[in-house]
């Protein structure tokens, strides 16, 4: 990669100052502006966390730079964001963290919750505090993914979420439609070796990346969803 093609800046003016002890997480709209009229080409978020532990989330749309604070008790830490594939032809957003309960937790980003049909575009950030996904430990690092879209197949996409703890990685996903409490998740064998707390990342093509002995080993989940395999060691030599 062209190290001229990377920049450096502030994303944000020097009164949102994130946390030293949180991780951001980021993504950026994967759509076209003509099926998704509420947004632009380009249109990057960015989830970070202040010292007072509130979560902003910054919108680096066609209309400028807009923060909002989201209604989620998270702990200082990992977060991670997924895009969520509804039917209305653009993507809502989940963002995964950590709670004070120890809990694994999701607050949407949902398109539709004033009606499209009336006009308002806007969106809302809806928290599920009260239907956490299930325990996680402190420390663990957290990643997200989703894959395919029921806009083109009418399939829904495979969505995973992942956390590491004391060893190995649990994956968790939701099962249903609407039901933020039906969830369901594994520890894939195939993944019980990875180091303890280890940071994790994920890409939309269900491919996953964790350290085990002190080498980056990278996962990928089948394309039915069914079962996790090894592609092998990432060389991160230069």
């Amino acid at each position: 990669m062209d190290d001229e093609l990377w920049q450096s800046g502030e994303f944000t003016d020097e009164v949102s100052i994130s946390s030293p002890d949180s991780s951001p997480a980021a993504t950026w709209t994967q759509t076209d502006s003509a099926a998704c009229h509420k947004c632009g080409i380009n249109n990057i978020l960015v989830i970070y966390q202040q010292e007072d532990r509130s979560i902003k989330a910054a919108n680096n749309t066609v209309a400028g730079l807009d923060v909002q604070t989201l209604d989620a008790n998270a702990t200082l830490g990992p977060m991670a964001i997924q895009q969520v594939w509804r039917d209305q032809g653009s993507p809502d957003l989940r963002l995964f963290y950590r709670n004070d309960a120890g809990n694994l937790c999701f607050t949407d980003f949902e398109s539709q919750y004033s009606g499209w049909a009336q006009g308002d575009t806007a969106g809302k950030w809806i928290s599920h505090e009260e239907s956490p996904i299930g325990p996680m430990p402190q420390g663990a690092q957290v990643a997200a993914f989703s894959w395919g879209s029921n806009i083109t197949t009418g399939d829904p996409a495979i969505e995973r979420t992942l956390f590491s703890g004391l060893g190995g990685i649990r994956v968790a996903w939701q099962t249903g439609s609407g039901d933020s409490s039906s969830w369901q998740s594994e520890s894939p064998d195939v993944m019980q070796n990875i180091q303890a707390y280890s940071g994790l990342a994920a890409n939309a093509d269900r491919h996953v990346y964790a350290w085990e002995a002190g080498v980056v080993k990278e996962f990928v989940l089948s394309i039915d969803g069914t079962s996790w395999h090894l592609v092998g060691d990432v060389p991160t030599e230069q």
